[in-house]
């Protein structure tokens, strides 16, 4: 109840008296909880941080000291550690995007290019020197020569094409260095949400991309059910200690 809703009330765990035998936690305090309300502030905190990072000025650490004093109940489970590589991602991603839509800057003449130029230049001048030397020798050996030396020059600049391919280009959007998980309710309650996971401060919260409600004590009534069908395989059921957890989980 402490990581799903950020309750600050104490609870206690009430031994199940029904059929399914799985325990339940209640509050010592008399009050309601909002469902999900804390998956719900920490996807408008990432979306707002996102956005902040892409239009304000200033650093990352500024700009995270701003966002999340608008998000008091998000503050103990993010802190400036746990998302500056997020950032920085969001940061780079920013960019190679402004790169794609301005118009490209005068790019640096590369190695290949600077050797055609020479390769032109050096062509060039033996050129004039052959036409300077017609009058006083054959020209046959003259055509040979410029053949010669254009024949290189189509090869050279066949060889340019081919290795001056430019770079293949990420589409702007895609993310290859975050792993989506599935939301963990999405068995009981046929979600189909995505999230991923954020942990800080020994506190763990599954943070969903869209924002959407779950049963409460989802996830406590779970781990409850689990406990105790080991506890009863471990006492029934022969085998290893890691056998039987396989087993119980894969239920």
């Amino acid at each position: 109840m402490v990581k799903e809703f950020s309750c600050k009330a104490s609870y206690v765990l009430e031994k199940a008296s029904n059929e399914i035998g799985m325990d339940t936690y209640r509050c010592l305090a008399t009050h309601n909880h909002p469902a999900n309300e804390l998956t719900v502030q920490s996807t408008r905190f990432m979306n707002d941080l996102e956005r902040a990072v892409q239009r304000l000025p200033g650093t990352t650490k500024d700009i995270f000291n701003h966002v999340i004093e608008r998000y008091p109940d998000v503050k103990q489970l993010y802190t400036y550690s746990n998302v500056i590589g997020r950032m920085h991602h969001w940061l780079k991603k920013y960019r190679r995007q402004k790169n794609i839509i301005a118009k490209p800057a005068l790019e640096k003449e590369s190695p290949s290019q600077t050797r055609l130029k020479a390769s032109k230049k050096h062509h060039t001048d033996i050129n004039d020197i052959m036409h300077q030397e017609t009058s006083v020798q054959d020209t046959a050996p003259t055509r040979i020569i410029q053949q010669d030396i254009t024949e290189h020059q189509v090869e050279l600049n066949e060889d340019l094409e081919l290795t001056e391919q430019p770079p293949e280009q990420t589409p702007p959007g895609e993310d290859d260095a975050t792993s989506y998980l599935r939301c963990s309710g999405h068995r009981s309650t046929g979600c189909r949400g995505r999230g991923y996971i954020l942990r800080g401060q020994d506190v763990e919260s599954f943070v969903l991309l869209d924002e959407h409600c779950h049963p409460p004590n989802f996830l406590l009534e779970r781990r409850s059910e689990i406990a105790k069908t080991m506890k009863e395989y471990a006492l029934s059921v022969p085998g290893k200690p890691i056998e039987i957890y396989n087993s119980v989980v894969s239920m």
